[in-house]
């Protein structure tokens, strides 16, 4: 009778791909696998790749492992933000804490999902501030001061706009003070709103010294689904400008 080792296994994370195109880039490496052997899987907004060999001992594992892992990040480390498993919102509490900066929000489709995922991590309080739910155009002109100008009337840019994301994303975090301000807002469905097709999304993301960004998404899938996907994507581009900052060794990596 042969040797029988233990299986050992690591969790490799990503965001802002979907599993088809993560399989795609690594097709070679599955197909070709033997030990370490390469298992991906999705999750809602995420997908996950388990790497597992059986080896002696732990150190023979992560050896064998880490070779598996680094052509792995050759291709997709853009997209790999933890190799442990955690949601996107741990990965960038992280990298809040690691760089001493805070987050802010201002939610309107999304509907404080976002702010509901990012306090779920135990101590997250020291880098999330707070956010803001302006599900109406009131709202967004009352706690925000967005000019009705802007939200309403002929010839408006309209609730749904890159326009109004940005400046969702730049009022909240003046109102907080915080270094980041992250902005939702979209069309969740069931039915079109302002004209604007069902899982169009804007996310805004603004930080002190620099220009405010917005990201155009168009989403798939049922109304929770969209919004889902929705707060995972502003968390991957929160992820990949901290990531831009940080030391790669104070990375969630």
């Amino acid at each position: 009778m042969g040797e029988e080792r233990p299986l050992f296994s690591r969790q490799l994370r990503f965001s802002g791909i979907g599993e088809s195109s993560l399989e795609a880039a690594i097709i070679d490496l599955i197909e070709q696998q033997s030990d370490p052997t390469i298992a991906p899987y999705a999750k809602e907004g995420e997908v996950a790749l388990r790497v597992s060999t059986k080896a002696r001992d732990a150190a023979e594992a992560q050896e064998r492992i880490d070779v598996t892992v680094a052509k792995i990040a050759e291709r997709l480390g853009q997209f790999m933000y933890a190799q442990d498993d955690i949601p996107i919102e741990a990965a960038v509490i992280r990298l809040l804490r690691n760089s001493m900066r805070t987050l802010s929000s201002a939610e309107s489709c999304s509907g404080g999902l976002l702010a509901e995922a990012i306090t779920s991590i135990p101590g997250s309080s020291s880098e999330f501030k707070g956010g803001v739910v302006t599900y109406t155009n009131e709202m967004k002109h009352r706690l925000l001061g967005i000019p009705l100008a802007q939200l309403e009337g002929e010839g408006a840019p309209g609730a749904i706009s890159e326009s109004t994301a940005s400046m969702m994303a730049e009022r909240v975090r003046e109102l907080t003070g915080t270094d980041f301000g992250l902005s939702i807002t979209g069309v969740a469905g069931p039915a079109e709103c302002e004209g604007k097709p069902v899982g169009l999304v804007y996310v805004g993301l603004a930080q002190q010294g620099r220009p405010t960004e917005v990201y155009t998404l168009q989403l798939s899938g049922n109304r929770e689904v969209i919004r889902l996907r929705a707060i995972k994507a502003a968390f991957y581009r929160l992820w990949q400008r901290l990531r831009e900052s940080v030391e790669p060794t104070a990375t969630a990596l």
